[in-house]
């Protein structure tokens, strides 16, 4: 019937014959199954038994591949971080216009608001301050930014432990003896996920460096000497400089000030990106500070401070003749910063970390 589907197909009739028939072939199976076995019955008791122990290895490897792999879990996963991954800015071994990772070795906090880390490079686009094939380090600042370009910015409040003959000028990476920079042991400089440690080979000082969330501390090793010092650039900055700064002391541990930071001192796209803040900052010392003084650069006020002129001879000539005055008397410290107030500078000190600040 046309539109209508019919079931076409007609059920077998039962049949005995066949059954009887699937019923001895069965049978048939099960008698020679039986005369096999007991034919070849020390084989498969040898087999069955070699498939036991078998079975009990398979068990012992794969308890010893858990008890492994618990043992793996037990490492905490930060101590598979590398900070030193991307942590250059070297145009000619990247083969590229705009350098490798730009990150920093230094130490943070998660979502934190310091970045402290050793810096090695100011001016040129080395927006991290730190390449890892440079030799020598200028300071440890508190603030970084990573993996960017257009010049960077921040790199502030540069704290240099140093010895001997005192230097207001930062020095080069080609002529590091001309200012406070030190040459370093690349075999010492060590960096995991929240700490730095690295040995200044010219002043035989270690440093070590870790994080809060709003600070860090800071704890230098010296030798023995009849000078040391640490030494504190207000002025620096990665993308340019600082044009205004403020510093006061507290008391015979801490010092507070600020640092203001406007495009007309370079900084975020050497200046374009109008990059404006200021730093604040609270720091104490664990020991008292017995002797202490400033220097200040002469600065012709018409002279220009953004990134290209703050590498320049002549403005290097400015800061190598600053004026040193004995004045605010201020060596393990922790630092704590604001870009808002001092009062939230000082509040910024993490309860956690010890009652000092650099």
């Amino acid at each position: 019937m046309r539109g209508k589907w019919q079931n076409t197909h007609k059920k077998p009739p039962f049949s005995y014959a066949l059954l009887s028939r699937q019923l001895i072939c069965v049978l048939v199976a099960y008698v020679v199954s039986l005369r096999l076995y007991q034919a070849y019955k020390p084989f498969v008791m040898k087999f069955t038994s070699n498939f036991k122990y078998a079975l009990l290895a398979l068990t012992i490897v794969a308890g010893s591949n858990n008890a492994f792999a618990r043992n793996a879990s037990s490492k905490r996963l930060s101590e598979y971080v590398n900070p030193f991954i991307g942590a250059s800015t070297n145009t000619s071994l990247a083969r590229a216009e705009h350098g490798l990772g730009k990150t920093f070795p230094g130490a943070a906090t998660p979502w934190g608001m310091t970045q402290v880390s050793p810096n090695t490079i100011t001016g040129g686009d080395n927006g991290s301050g730190y390449s890892h094939e440079h030799t020598t380090i200028e300071g440890f600042a508190m603030t970084q930014m990573s993996g960017i370009g257009w010049y960077g910015d921040l790199g502030n409040f540069l704290v240099m432990p140093t010895t001997g003959k005192l230097h207001t000028y930062r020095g080069t990476e080609d002529r590091p003896d001309a200012g406070y920079r030190s040459r370093y042991d690349k075999e010492s400089e060590k960096a995991s996920a929240g700490y730095y440690t690295v040995h200044l080979t010219d002043y035989d000082i270690t440093a070590e460096l870790t994080a809060t969330p709003h600070g860090g501390v800071m704890r230098f090793t010296f030798p023995e000497s009849d000078c040391s010092r640490i030494q504190i650039d207000l002025a620096r900055r990665v993308g340019g400089t600082s044009t205004r700064q403020r510093v006061e002391r507290v008391d015979d541990y801490t010092i507070r000030g600020w640092m203001q930071c406007p495009p007309e001192g370079g900084g975020w796209g050497n200046g374009d990106g109008k990059a404006d803040y200021t730093v604040y900052f609270y720091s104490r010392s664990d020991k008292p500070l017995k002797d202490y003084g400033v220097w200040q650069a002469d600065i012709p006020d018409n002279a220009k401070r953004r990134l290209w002129d703050v590498v320049t001879p002549e403005y290097a000539g400015y800061i190598e003749n600053a004026t040193i005055t004995p004045a605010p008397p201020r060596q393990k410290g922790n630092i704590s910063v604001s870009t808002t107030s001092f009062r939230h500078g000082r509040g910024n000190r993490s309860p956690s970390a010890p009652p000092y600040l650099l």
